[in-house]
């Protein structure tokens, strides 16, 4: 009919649907099974993503500066175009597709790995030989990629970009780099590589070809990242090498003079010694400490001296004669010996750990032997045992005091001869610092050249030790890590095509479309289907019907 649709009630609008159904549903299935039928039939795509966190670079490099302040996102951004680029996109597709090139990049890897995290620590001790293997694998890592040769990764990469760009543009759609946005870049300081590949054939097997895809193009992007930032910071610390050569040469020029100054001009090394007294003290204080000195010594010399004479004469005072004779304390009679060493002064105790004992033991013994003494007669076994083992003990200490008056000799002697080359010492002191004082200006000259070209040897090598660091934390890549592996993707769950969820939408909109369908085919149907409608579009009353007698035309009454 042709009418607006706004005047008809929910009841006549519900009956065009009604009258309709058997079509709507055969539109609504059609279009859900042609859709299931083509995601059944079509080739899998499965998807693998890897994450990675990143810390913001911080160049200490003394040649290059950059931007404190610069913001993550812009950071992000960058790492995006090298992620895309021909090289890093060639040689991931080369090496995932290819099981021969993918198993040894997998092997270096996981050395390089290995080597990278065991030094990860700032608190490790550094080990050379762990830097050596590090510096090697890395040597094999580059040359893996860039070796040339049959079926190489550097040949099949270079045949890849001149002869299947539409290849590596349709794998290049199938990248996504996936970043948080504003305020969680600063909080996340990650971002993600989705790569969708299509799993022709088994799907058990080549759904890997996405996780494959995703570690190794993860793989290939880090160490690019690695070759830029060695290439800027390796730069300046190459710079920084030549400008530490540079000036170690003028260290050197400013050293040899001064060793050829001490060579010509200072009698003998300890010339140095005197020169830099009078630099720390001034001249003049500096000639008064160093003739104090030796006026110090000589009294130390002299005060030693006489104690030592003074504790000789005490001991050969108490000690019989006759033991100072060779062996003649061993010739000494039991009661002898315990008269010369009746009274021990204090002082032969104090200096003599031996003596000192030796008192204390025989005090024991004797006191023991007291005890002994109180209880049994003096023909008794222990009594005879401890009498004998305190008269051994006298005598020994007999033999110390001994040995200790004849070492105190020696010791005299030797003060005696010090004090005597003490004071042939002092007048050749005074002797050299009247010779020495005339060359103290020129000495101070040159040593403050020395120090200086130092100072300045350690600014440079400061910068140095940046340019290095930051060359070197490009090399190990520690501003970028894997979060975790590539994920493996489920054979039974492919990325795209969705079937359930396209089959669902296709008969969602083939519903739609049935229903339009339905409601347009009734705008353009005139046909008079109740009397209701011939009276509302004629206008006028109806007198009577017919019943409807199938498809046939009636011919008679």
């Amino acid at each position: 009919m042709a009418d607006t649709y706004a005047t008809k009630t929910l009841r006549e609008l519900m009956r065009v649907v009604f009258l309709r159904t058997g079509r709507i549903l055969l539109i609504t299935l059609l279009a859900a099974g042609v859709t299931y039928f083509v995601c059944i039939k079509a080739e899998p795509i499965y998807r693998s993503t890897v994450t990675l966190i990143f810390k913001q670079p911080s160049d200490k490099s003394p040649v290059f500066r950059e931007q404190p302040d610069r913001p993550l996102e812009i950071f992000v951004k960058a790492q995006q175009q090298i992620v895309m680029s021909d090289l890093v996109l060639a040689r991931a597709k080369v090496i995932a597709e290819d099981e021969k090139l993918r198993e040894p990049w997998i092997r270096l890897r996981n050395a390089y790995d290995a080597l990278r995290y065991h030094r990860a620590l700032p608190s490790d001790p550094y080990d050379p030989k762990t830097a050596r293997e590090l510096v090697e694998v890395q040597h094999q890592i580059e040359e893996f990629l860039t070796k040339r040769g049959p079926n190489t990764v550097a040949d099949r990469v270079q045949d890849l970009l001149d002869k299947h760009q539409k290849s590596l543009s349709d794998f290049r759609d199938d990248v996504k780099l996936k970043t948080p946005g504003g305020e969680q870049v600063a909080m996340t300081e990650s971002f993600q590589i989705q790569v969708d590949r299509p799993a022709p054939g088994n799907r058990d097997k080549t759904c890997l070809n996405a996780m494959y895809a995703a570690d190794v193009l993860s793989d290939m992007y880090m160490v690019r990242f690695r070759e830029l930032q060695s290439r800027l910071a390796g730069a300046a610390d190459e710079f920084m090498k030549r400008v530490v050569e540079e000036h170690v040469k003028v260290i050197n020029n400013a050293q040899a003079r001064l060793s050829e100054f001490i060579d010509k001009e200072l009698d003998s090394p300890g010339d140095i010694a005197i020169l830099e007294q009078l630099l720390k003290s001034g001249t003049e204080q500096g000639f008064q400490i160093i003739a104090t000195r030796a006026r110090e010594n000589t009294l130390t010399l002299k005060d030693n001296l006489a104690r030592s004479k003074s504790m000789r004469d005490l001991l050969r005072g108490m000690l019989p004669a006759k033991a100072m004779e060779g062996d003649g304390a061993a010739q000494l009679t039991d009661e002898e010996v315990s008269q010369a060493i009746a009274v021990i002064p204090p002082e032969v105790t104090e200096n003599n750990i031996i003596v000192n004992r030796l008192s204390g033991r025989m005090l024991q013994v004797q006191a023991k032997l007291t005890n002994l003494q109180s209880t049994f007669a003096k023909e008794y076994g222990s009594v005879q045992e401890t009498e004998a083992e305190l008269n051994q003990t006298k005598r020994q200490l007999l033999q110390e005091l001994v040995a200790n008056a004849k070492a105190l000799d020696i010791s005299i002697k030797s003060y005696e001869d010090r004090l005597t080359d003490n004071a042939s010492e002092v007048k050749t002191i005074e002797t050299r610092l009247d010779k020495i004082n005339r060359r103290l200006t020129e000495y101070q000259r040159l040593k403050n050249d020395v120090e200086v070209t130092q100072k300045q040897h350690q600014d440079i090598q400061k910068e140095q030790v940046d340019a290095f660091v930051a060359a070197e934390q490009a090399r190990v890549a520690i501003t970028i890590e894997k979060m975790d592996k590539a994920s493996q993707p489920n054979p039974d769950r492919p990325a795209q095509p969705l079937t359930l969820v396209y089959t669902a939408i296709a008969g969602g909109v083939g519903l739609i479309l049935a229903i339009a369908l339905a409601f347009l085919g009734d705008h353009f149907d005139h046909t008079f289907r109740t009397i209701e409608d011939a009276e509302r579009y004629t206008g006028l009353p109806v007198v009577g019907s017919v019943t409807k007698q199938g498809r046939t035309i009636l011919t008679s009454a």
